[in-house]
């Protein structure tokens, strides 16, 4: 994934600097945890979802309420910052993983283009405690 993080501050530079504000709905993809289709609902407040899976054994699923979504002081208004808090579920050999997460990070708009990075640090409350870490970057089309 580190290897990713060069390739995608490069294609932040180059990208045009015109934003259009996103649409009420974008599609897209994300590497990291997960990895997999990512779809975000833009409105106030927004949600972000994300879902990875294999079809014989494995899926996990997390929605997060975006409860601010901002752009930094002093840069243009196509790069912002967003937080909130989720929740997760996943299942794996039979053994299914509840529990809570918070979303936080980044996104470069470009065009209809949302170029986003995020962390997700998770608390899973079931079936026992246990806390973990995701991170993905990621593109979303708002059509």
């Amino acid at each position: 994934m580190l290897r990713a993080l060069p390739l995608f501050l490069g294609t932040c530079v180059l990208l045009p600097t015109a934003a259009a504000q996103p649409g009420g709905f974008g599609i897209g993809g994300q590497i990291g945890e997960p990895t997999g289709l990512t779809i975000k609902l833009a409105s106030q407040p927004s949600f972000d979802f994300a879902a990875e899976w294999n079809f014989e054994d494995y899926f996990f699923l997390q929605g997060h309420l975006l409860l601010a979504e901002r752009r930094f002081r002093g840069t243009a208004a196509n790069l912002t910052y967003f937080y909130g808090p989720g929740l997760f579920l996943g299942e794996r050999n039979d053994d299914t993983a509840f529990g809570l997460s918070f979303n936080a990070g980044v996104a470069y708009y470009t065009g209809p283009v949302e170029i986003f990075g995020q962390l997700t640090p998770r608390l899973r409350l079931a079936p026992d405690s246990d806390f973990d870490l995701g991170a993905a970057l990621g593109l979303r089309f708002y059509p």
